[in-house]
């Protein structure tokens, strides 16, 4: 019987146990469960917070407000959505074209609904569209008395980070849309340093010039940049609108890049080499002439030939040795017209005379015609008489 007795009674045992440890699974289980919803709720709050605060409409109208109060371009432009929009408008770019603006400081600032702004006088509110909102900013610059009203219209576009929200200002126009650029063949353009490809070229029957079309082009001033066939490149500022054509096939107000400054100078060594230095050692006129360096126009005039022989004239008097260009600047050069160039080059040389060192500037004008190479068509001898 006692031996009955203790199986039944651990048997018995056996069953609390099992019990006991299904009480406490499911009280796990179950707090498990609470700090499961716990977490989701607290994460909700955070989304809620954060959605109603940071990422909401008014908090994005103040730091866009406040970009355009101070004037920082970078920023308004970033809030404004125009950076990155395309490869022509990027923040790196922004940030040079601004890097040396003084930020005005705003005295205070505070953000007014839509309900609020319609209270002011002489704000005029824009009708708003469907999911979109309005805000009104209010400032002081400082060391000013006067209120100065800036309207703000938001819609809201894909969520940031998957799930907060986005917005994009609707009612300031930055952008020009359908920008044209019209430029001659055999020349590469650029804006901002970027080429125009072929993605944005224009059918055309134009045989003399070919036109590329951007879609969207920010309003801002913009480098064009044209790169001719033989190396040259010309530029000038634009601030196109929308629907501008800008044409380009005239040349008409741009100078020369500072990039053309080594096609430029090797025009400068080339002539020195030729007919300072030709003349100095009294080369025959034919040996020069056949140089591939002249146009047929200069070496067909009686001037480029009589020319020469004057400095030879010049030269022959003195004891004249050792000619060297040590520097060339042809900074003051520019772009006459679409086939013509006028090189103003900055001449640093040394030499000997009656075999003691000398060191001297001048300066040499060069007329250059344009082509698939620059081809000197024209020079003046003035300066060339009084180099040594």
């Amino acid at each position: 019987m006692s031996k009955g007795k203790s199986k039944d009674s651990k048997s018995v045992n056996v069953k609390k146990e099992k019990n006991i440890k299904k009480i406490n699974n499911k009280k796990y289980k179950n707090n498990i469960m609470y700090i499961l919803i716990a977490v989701v709720v607290l994460l909700i709050v955070i989304y809620l917070i954060l959605n109603s605060t940071i990422f909401s409409a008014k908090s994005y109208s103040k730091k866009y407000a406040e970009a355009v109060a101070t004037g920082d371009k970078v920023k308004e432009y970033k809030y404004a959505g125009v950076t990155n929009q395309n490869e022509f408008v990027s923040e790196k770019e922004i940030e040079e074209t601004y890097k040396n603006k003084v930020l005005r400081k705003v005295d205070s600032l505070e953000i007014v609904s839509e309900k609020e702004a319609k209270q002011i006088k002489d704000v005029e509110l824009p009708s708003t569209g469907k999911n979109e909102k309005l805000f009104v900013a209010k400032y002081k610059l400082k060391n000013s008395k006067s209120t100065r009203y800036l309207v703000i219209t938001l819609k809201r576009t894909n969520n940031k980070y998957l799930i907060f929200s986005n917005w994009k200002i609707t009612n300031q126009d930055y952008f020009s849309d359908n920008v044209v650029v019209k430029i001659p063949n055999n020349t590469k353009a650029y804006l901002n340093n970027k080429a125009l490809t072929d993605n944005y070229k224009m059918d055309s029957n134009d045989a003399d010039s070919v036109s590329y079309e951007i879609p969207n082009l920010a309003k801002k001033s913009v480098l064009l940049q044209l790169e001719l066939q033989n190396g040259i490149k010309i530029e000038k500022t634009i601030n196109p609108s929308s629907n501008n054509v800008v044409d380009a096939t005239d040349f008409s107000g741009y100078k020369l890049s500072s990039s053309s400054s080594s096609v430029l100078e090797k025009v400068v060594t080339n002539f020195s080499n030729l007919y300072v230095s030709g003349a100095l050692k009294n080369k025959d006129f034919n040996s020069i002439s056949k140089d591939s360096i002249w146009t047929k126009e200069l070496i067909g005039t009686d001037d480029f030939k009589n020319n020469y022989q004057t400095l030879i004239d010049k030269y022959k008097t003195k004891k004249v040795s050792n000619y060297k260009i040590k520097s060339i600047d042809t900074a003051s050069s520019y772009i006459y017209s679409f086939d013509t160039i006028k090189i103003n080059a900055n001449v640093k040389y040394s030499y000997k005379l009656n075999k003691k060192e000398r060191e001297r500037t001048t300066t040499f004008d060069i007329e250059v015609k344009n082509s698939d190479k620059l081809y000197i068509n024209g020079f003046s001898i003035y300066g060339l008489q009084y180099m040594f």
